[in-house]
């Protein structure tokens, strides 16, 4: 017993071929909107990325205030230095040490 078909023969591969045309389109498009994506997502990335980095970056004015204020910080370091020194009794040479590390000192007689 024999079923009967529905379609012609030419039909059916009219339509097999139709649809393998299609499959294939869809396949160019939906990879040309992957990689415009994709370009597109790291375009952004990157642009992100050089922005912040310009950003972070100081300005001259704000550098010259920065470097004022490290000037300023090691002035006032040696000013107080220079006063503990001046105001520490003073030693006699065998009792002596450094100010720094409290380090009894070496005097060597040659």
């Amino acid at each position: 017993m024999e079923f009967p078909r529905l379609i012609e023969p030419n039909v059916k591969n009219y339509l097999y071929d139709t649809l393998q045309k299609c499959h294939q389109q869809k396949d160019v498009l939906y990879g040309w909107v992957f990689n415009i994506g994709l370009f597109v997502i790291i375009v952004v990335v990157l642009v992100v990325v050089l922005y912040f980095c310009r950003k972070r970056k100081l300005t001259p004015y704000e550098q010259h205030i920065k470097m004022t204020r490290e000037q300023d910080y090691i002035l006032s370091k040696i000013r107080q230095y220079q006063t503990d020194r001046r105001n520490q009794p003073i030693q006699n040479h065998h009792n002596s040490t450094s100010s720094i590390t409290n380090l009894p000192t070496i005097q060597e007689n040659i």
